[in-house]
Formats: C-alpha cells, sequence, structure tokens
C-alpha cells in the first residue's frame, strides 16, 4: 500500500492548505443539524478530483453530499466553493460540484474497493480554530487497508507549538505508521511504545458533551486512577494515541441508538494499530466496517496501547458500560 503514499502526501499536503486558505467564515446548518463550512465541500471536491485524476474512476464515500449543497445552495456559498478550487481546479462550475458531490455515495462497502473520506473530521474545532483532521481511509472489502490523516492544528496534546504547527499521520496494514510534520521532508516511522502503568495514562475525548457520554470518563478516571483527562475534536483524536500524546480513547454515544459513521473512524483505527496500538468495542470485538456507513456491529470504542486494553475492557464489564 505504500505505493500511494507519494500522491496521497501531495494532495493531502494541498488539502490542508485548502482548508487553512479558507478560514472558518461562515457555517450553516444541514438538515440533521451538525455545522458545515465552505471547507467541507471544497476539500471533499478537490480529494475526490484528485483521487480520480490519479488512481483512475474510483468508490467514494464521504460525509457530504449533493443534496446538502443544493439546500445551502446559493451564489455566495458556490463562489466561495470555486474560489476556494481555484488553484487546483480553476473551471469548475456549479454543475460540476453538484456531480462531484453527487458521486459519492450511498454505496455499500463490503463490496470491492472504497475511499472513505470526512473531509473536514471536527468541523466545530474548525470553527473554534482548535483541532480538525482531514481523515481519507481505503477499505477493500469493508476493511480498512490504509489511512491518512491531515491534522493542521496538532501538536504536543494537540496544543500547537510555535513553529511546529501540523502534520499528517499515514499507515497501512502490515507496513506500520508514519509521521509528517508540516515543514519537514521525510516521514518517520511511529514505533510501539513501552507499557504504561495505569497511573500515568492520559484519557481523551471529545469536546463537545453531545458525541461521547463524558460521566464514564469522568468514573474511568477516578475508579483507575489515571494521570488525566485531555479534550480535543475530530481523528486527531486516533493521532494523539498513535504518538504517544495520550494512551486512551475512549468513545461511548450519549444515545444506545447512535450508531458510529465509518468516515468518523476508519483513518485513525489503520494509523493506531499500525502504531502497536488497539482498537476495539465495549466487548473487546474489533471495529466492522463492512455493514454499511455506520458501526451497526459494534458498542462503543476503545483505542488504547497493548498494555492496557485488558484493565479498560474489565472494567467496563464491571461497570455494566
Amino acid at each position: 500500500m505504500n505505493e500511494y503514499l507519494d500522491d496521497l502526501t501531495e494532495i493531502m499536503r494541498n488539502a490542508c492548505t485548502l482548508a487553512q486558505r479558507v478560514g472558518q467564515g461562515k457555517s450553516f446548518l444541514k438538515q440533521d443539524a451538525s455545522p458545515v463550512t465552505v471547507a467541507d465541500y471544497a476539500v471533499q471536491a478537490y480529494l475526490h478530483l484528485e483521487l480520480k485524476k490519479r488512481f483512475g474512476p474510483v468508490n467514494l464515500i464521504a460525509e457530504e453530499t449533493a443534496q446538502e449543497f443544493e439546500y445551502h445552495d446559493s451564489a455566495s456559498l458556490v463562489k466561495k466553493t470555486q474560489e476556494a478550487l481555484s488553484p487546483w481546479h480553476p473551471s469548475i462550475q456549479r454543475e460540476g460540484l453538484l456531480e462531484v458531490l453527487g458521486s459519492s455515495g450511498p454505496r455499500d462497502p463490503s463490496k470491492g474497493s472504497h475511499w472513505v473520506l470526512d473531509p473536514i473530521d471536527g468541523t466545530k474545532g474548525y470553527l473554534r480554530k482548535e483541532q480538525y483532521a482531514i481523515a481519507l481511509a481505503l477499505m477493500e472489502d469493508g476493511v480498512p487497508l490504509l489511512g491518512i490523516l491531515g491534522c493542521p492544528n496538532l501538536g504536543g496534546l494537540g496544543v500547537p507549538e510555535e513553529g511546529k504547527k501540523g502534520c499528517l499521520l499515514y499507515a497501512s496494514i502490515g507496513v506500520g505508521a508514519q509521521i509528517l510534520p508540516f515543514g519537514a521532508t521525510k516521514w518517520s516511522k511511529i514505533y510501539p511504545r513501552e507499557p504504561c502503568p495505569m497511573q500515568n495514562a492520559r484519557i481523551i475525548e471529545s469536546v463537545e458533551s453531545a458525541h461521547t457520554s463524558q460521566d464514564v470518563s469522568k468514573a474511568l478516571l477516578s475508579d483507575l486512577q489515571l494521570a488525566g483527562i485531555v479534550k480535543m475534536d475530530s481523528q486527531c483524536k486516533y493521532a494523539a494515541v498513535a504518538k504517544g500524546d495520550a494512551e486512551i480513547y475512549l468513545r461511548l454515544p450519549r444515545s444506545e441508538s447512535y450508531k458510529e459513521k465509518i468516515w468518523d473512524h476508519a483513518a485513525g483505527y489503520v494509523i493506531v494499530k499500525e502504531s502497536g496500538g488497539i482498537v476495539v468495542d465495549f466487548d473487546g470485538e474489533e471495529l466492522d466496517f463492512s455493514v454499511g456507513t455506520r458501526l451497526h456491529g459494534n458498542r462503543g470504542i476503545i483505542a488504547t496501547t497493548q498494555s492496557l486494553v485488558e484493565p479498560l475492557l474489565l472494567w467496563i464489564h464491571q461497570n455494566k458500560h
């Protein structure tokens, strides 16, 4: 899968540049009440066009849709999306935007090759000028084979350091995980870490309380006497676990009926696993990406180190989560 690396490095760098150039600007509410920005549409259109140009016809499963774009259709939205794409695709028109956004799903991920994309994962973090990620994965017959994350604001524990802001992370199954800080020219391999004592472990969770049951994290912190809780948006949480800025990513949706979307986890899943970590659900089962655009077969998600997963699963079982 490393044959994709050079092309993906270039287009993910450009996608991050695009998102940064657009700036936060105005957001719109989608029909499910979640926010969307010009950057969401522009990054998705850019990546779809580039994947097709470099790799031929592609099947893309992505978060944004032509229907939502039309729902918010206005001269301003179209113009700003065109302006964002203009350095790479200067001639794209409204009809072209609708076509490319309309060709990104829904599809059956269990059969054949599919790219899975969240163009701006953590839109609220993007709007707050905090953490967000551009998350892209390649799946074959429902199994994620590679993932790449663009994290323009990620530094140590999510706090950008002056002159050291932003990175790409890449992993493919059986090859390992790598990191490329912005400004660097060579990827560096991420190696598995030494076992971490439970009292030194840090939990990382969503900033938004609607995304996860934060009471569970607080109880886990108290019962197992962990080192602390770090809050961060997007799949940057997976990146933080992979590169050692946190040891536990715990996600339990507040509603039992809610099922996670595959584009919110596929890329980060591969990166944590290939960095030497483990990603399972609250029953200790592998995540199943083959049953649609949501993880219908899984309950909760834990991304952590190999040494911590068993005591975490035991605590979850004992506390009936």
